[in-house]
């Protein structure tokens, strides 16, 4: 632009300078023809030069992501070209949320605190006038669960999760300890339940069981879990609603569970629901807590209210 504008300046002074001659000197002493034809050509250059800069102009303008312009941009994700259709100068509010998350996801700023449609348009104003520092994606911490004998069926539990309803899905994370507020749509709930139950089925054999959380579990998982080899011994505890001790020690026994993480399956069932596994475990107090190994043969038991120390030692020392 600055060539452009010397240029021009240069192009009319001599102009200016040509017709101050000729309006004084005689046609004899000043060559008039020669200067006409030298800024004949200097107007040709000028020109070209123009569409030379308006050219580039465009160009830049039509491929740069902060263009006023609608435009398509291909974004490479794993080696595969995306298609994001989307126009930087579109308002916000009359945005799809697949368009204010796929440009949000383009600018690198992260929306994982944004739970409803008023945060993300408000995330994505921010972002287009630079208020918001590009985030850099955290790498996922990838878990390695011992391995149990289960077969998860990835396509049937996918078309079941499929033909659950919102309400459901949220509920179902929710009792599994995941945040949900940042999904928005129906899939990104299907897919991290997915995950989340494909995680369970390699850590427990039933698949209900999760590390680090207490599983209140019925008749039907812990014969599953007990008859089906596994990865990891079992803490189970054998309480009932009415008892004083069973109430001071479950959130102990959640603690416990936290630290345990993955090492040990921790479950509860209530002896009042199901009085034969009460009997079959021969329970006479409560609380009564059992450990049992890989293979579901009983290794020790504890009646009695136990702290978080005492619960952690007691299932460490039969890992």
């Amino acid at each position: 632009r600055m060539l452009l504008v010397h240029y021009r300046r240069y192009y009319y002074s001599m102009i200016d300078q040509h017709k101050k001659h000729s309006c004084i000197l005689p046609h004899s002493q000043f060559p008039i023809y020669p200067t006409r034809i030298r800024l004949k050509k200097r107007k040709i250059y000028l020109i070209m030069y123009e569409r030379i800069f308006v050219a580039l102009a465009v160009l830049v303008v039509t491929t740069s992501s902060f263009s006023p312009l609608p435009h398509l941009l291909f974004v490479r994700q794993n080696q595969t070209p995306i298609l994001h259709l989307y126009s930087t100068s579109t308002d916000p509010s009359e945005m799809k949320l697949r368009e204010i998350q796929a440009e949000l996801k383009d600018l690198g700023v992260s929306y994982s605190d944004c739970f409803d449609r008023d945060s993300l348009t408000r995330r994505l104003k921010e972002a287009r006038s630079g208020k918001v520092k590009k985030t850099e994606p955290a790498p996922k911490e990838q878990h390695t669960y011992p391995s149990a004998e289960s077969t998860f069926d990835r396509d049937a539990t996918l078309q079941e999760l499929r033909s659950l309803r919102v309400k459901e899905l949220r509920t179902e994370l929710a009792n599994r300890n995941i945040r949900w507020g940042n999904m928005v749509e129906k899939e990104d709930l299907v897919q991290a339940l997915l995950a989340a139950r494909e995680a369970a089925s390699n850590f427990s054999s039933s698949g209900v069981l999760t590390p680090g959380k207490v599983s209140d579990i019925d008749a039907d998982t812990l014969t599953t879990e007990l008859s089906t080899p596994a990865g990891t011994p079992l803490l189970l505890d054998v309480y009932a609603t009415w008892c004083g001790p069973c109430q001071m020690m479950a959130p102990e026994f959640s603690k416990a569970a936290v630290e345990l993480g993955d090492t040990v399956r921790v479950a509860k069932i209530d002896s009042d629901k199901y009085p034969d596994w009460a009997s079959k475990l021969k329970v006479g107090g409560l609380p009564t807590v059992i450990v049992f190994d890989a293979a579901g043969n009983e290794i020790e038991r504890v009646e009695g209210a136990l702290m978080k120390d005492g619960l952690v030692q007691l299932a460490r020392k039969n890992v």
